[in-house]
Parts: C-alpha cells; sequence; structure tokens
C-alpha cells in the first residue's frame, strides 16, 4: 500500500501538526510505502530521506497569508499520489491544490483544530474546507472531544474516526543515562521544579503559570522558544525574588526525556482551543511525571485525566493553576501515584506502534469501500 502524507513541513518545528505528521510517517514505515510532501521554504525543491522516509519540499515563492506559495505542489502531488492520500487540515496550500488537481487515491482527512484566531480566513476559507471534508473517504480526529465541540465536523460525523496521536515511547524509557543527566538536573536547579515545554506563543498561557509560580515554593524551567520568549522574560525578571525562573531555550530531542525525569510535574497552561491536543503531555506522561493541564473546548482534558494522570484547572485562573501546584508538590505519593497512572494510559493509548496500526486498518478499510480509488497506483 503506498501513502502519500501532505502537511507543512518536515522534520517539524517543535509541537504542531508537522510533529503529528512525522510520527504518524514513521509509524507506517512497516507496513505501507509512505512519501511526504510539503512545502520547502525556499524556492527550489528539494527530495529527501529522513529516518526511512521519503520527503518533497516543493519550491516556495514565499508565503501569503501565512500560506506557503508552491506553484509546483499541484504536480507533486499528482506524480506521488498513490492508493492512499493522508492530508493534513488546516492546510490551505494543500486543501485548494487537492481540490483543483484532484489526484488518485482515496483521501484521508486528519481534521487537528478549528482555526481559531484568524476569522477572516475562516469565511473565506470555510467553504473550501468543507468541500474537502465532502470528499474525504476518512476523516479522522485525535480525541471523542474533537467530535462533541468541533461544528465543521458535525455534518460529518458518520466517517469520522478516532486516532489518538501516538509517540515514540521508547525515546522515554528512563534508561540509566537518562536517569544520570536528571540527577545532574536537579543538582543545578534544585527541587521541587516545575517543567514547561513548548513554544512561546501567546495561547500556551505562560504568563498565568509566571503569575501561579509567585504562590508556588518551586522553581521554575521554560523549555522552547518563539515570539513570546521576551514578553515572558521580562515578566519573570520583575518575580524572580520569589522563585527561581529559568529560560533554556530550545531542548534538543535527546535531551528532552532528562527534563521530564528531572521535574516533579509538566504544567502545560493553555488559554484557549488552539491548543487542541497537547503532544507534551504524551511525553510527560511516558516519563512519569503527572501533568497539570487546562479544562479547554479541545482535547487536551481528554488526554489528561483529572484526578488520574494528573489535574485540570480553568484556563485563565492563576490562582487555581497555583492551588493545584501546590497540591502536587505537598504530596509527592500523589505525584508518584498520577505518574504511573499517565505512563500505563500512554503506553495503552499513545504508543506510535498502535497510532500505526490503527491507520493501517482505516486505510485498508477505506480502500476496500472505494477499490478504484487507488487503480493504477503502486501496492505492497
Amino acid at each position: 500500500m503506498r501513502v502519500l502524507q501532505v502537511g507543512k513541513f518536515y522534520p517539524p518545528q517543535r509541537g504542531g501538526i508537522e510533529t503529528v505528521l512525522e510520527s504518524i510517517s514513521e509509524s507506517l514505515l512497516p507496513s505501507a510505502d509512505v512519501r511526504v510532501l510539503v512545502a520547502n521554504i525556499e524556492n527550489r525543491t528539494r527530495h529527501e530521506v529522513v529516518r526511512g522516509v521519503p520527503v518533497t519540499r516543493a519550491a516556495s515563492l514565499g508565503t501569503l497569508a501565512a500560506t506557503s506559495v508552491c506553484p509546483s505542489f499541484g504536480r507533486w502531488m499528482r506524480r506521488l499520489a498513490g492508493d492512499v492520500i493522508h492530508l493534513h487540515e488546516s492546510n490551505p496550500l494543500a486543501t485548494l491544490t487537492y481540490l483543483a488537481v484532484r489526484p488518485r487515491g482515496s483521501l484521508i482527512v486528519s481534521f487537528h483544530s478549528e482555526i481559531v484566531r484568524q476569522q477572516r480566513l475562516v469565511r473565506g476559507y470555510g467553504p473550501f474546507r468543507r468541500l474537502l471534508l465532502a470528499h474525504a473517504a476518512r476523516i479522522l480526529v485525535a480525541t471523542p472531544d474533537h467530535l462533541r465541540h468541533s461544528p465543521s465536523l458535525s455534518p460529518f460525523l458518520d466517517k469520522c474516526a478516532v486516532v489518538p496521536f501516538g509517540i515514540d515511547l521508547d525515546r522515554f524509557g528512563g534508561s540509566p543515562d537518562v536517569l544520570r543527566q536528571a540527577s545532574t538536573l536537579k543538582e543545578r536547579f534544585g527541587s521541587p521544579l516545575v517543567l514547561f515545554v513548548g513554544r512561546h506563543v501567546q495561547y500556551k498561557g505562560v504568563e498565568v503559570l509566571l503569575e501561579a509560580m509567585s504562590k508556588v515554593d518551586a522553581t521554575l524551567l521554560i523549555a522552547g522558544d518563539g515570539p513570546m520568549r521576551r514578553v515572558w522574560e521580562s515578566s519573570a525578571a520583575r518575580d524572580q525574588a520569589v522563585n527561581p525562573i529559568y529560560f533554556l531555550g530550545e531542548v534538543a530531542a535527546d535531551d528532552l526525556p532528562a527534563l521530564y525525569y528531572a521535574s516533579d510535574v509538566l504544567v502545560l497552561p493553555s488559554t484557549n482551543r488552539s491548543e487542541a491536543f497537547g503532544l507534551v503531555q504524551l511525553e510527560a506522561m511516558a516519563c512519569g511525571r503527572p501533568v497539570i493541564s487546562t479544562r479547554l473546548d479541545s482535547g487536551v482534558g481528554w488526554v489528561n485525566r483529572h484526578g488520574e494522570t494528573g489535574l485540570l484547572v480553568e484556563p485563565n485562573d492563576p490562582r487555581a493553576l497555583a492551588c493545584a501546584l501546590r497540591q502536587l508538590l505537598g504530596d509527592p505519593e500523589l505525584g508518584r501515584r498520577m505518574g504511573m497512572q499517565g505512563q500505563a494510559r500512554a503506553k495503552r493509548e499513545f504508543d506510535r506502534r498502535v497510532m500505526g496500526t490503527r491507520l493501517t486498518t482505516i486505510y485498508r478499510d477505506a480502500l476496500e469501500s472505494n477499490p478504484l480509488a487507488g487503480a493504477g497506483c503502486q501496492r505492497g
């Protein structure tokens, strides 16, 4: 079976659709001939193999309304199309190209989230997104909450399926070397340690976390980078007399597990449904760490089960966040129990291999219900 994954960029920046695209593509390698089509950041087309996955980056002339302008994208989509075309939405370039080209292959759409902030884009792009969903053989979402709370999906519920995102759990297994690194980090930063990992963008809610930390006796580590970093650093500088706060910048993937093992709790204080899932929650759970996240109209609270794998608080509520932090940090046994339960949930639901098996089954079902979709395409 030949599968074309269509996304934005590859390999990804930390988080988001691109990380999911990478994980899906690698999870399918044992059972499918996988190709990836994305936009390049320069005006030339490149073909590479990234950890066993062939990737075509179509030449880009730049961006328009935050969307890459790639005149050759349709040609490459038609040339690379296989039995299945798995398109990751929202992605105006991919959606508009697919509707214009209509390549062979059974169309699978991963619906990652509603468009929250760019309402002008919603008005202009909405009809094309609906047309794409109407053409899809299957529409995939990461949690049941997406089906309950995404108005774009309500006309298409009969062809939706829930496939939770998965990660490479082996990366977070806690090897002796990782545990030694974690011990070194604890000696450096002290204890207890509160951890945030993610892009430094507005909806992540770090300003709420900074305010909450003024009421918590702990050290805060902030990993990642982005446009809000200077603003948050300025805010943190005013609070340094209360608690130590360290901005670590981007942390290499190989160094990230030690950071989780050194910490006592991961906090994801996101403020709106732009946070559709929260992959960092899976990483923390895989390392046996409890999670504090927010009750959002998205999939975040489905991943982190309140009272089982961590705690949920209302968004934009620093007092509630501080209370949750004090509860977990003040009761190490509670934190250990939630961490163990989170680790078990990660192994059960969020293993990349489980995701790959589920996707392969959906692809085959889609092809069986529409056998002409892959006509003329290479099969494996």
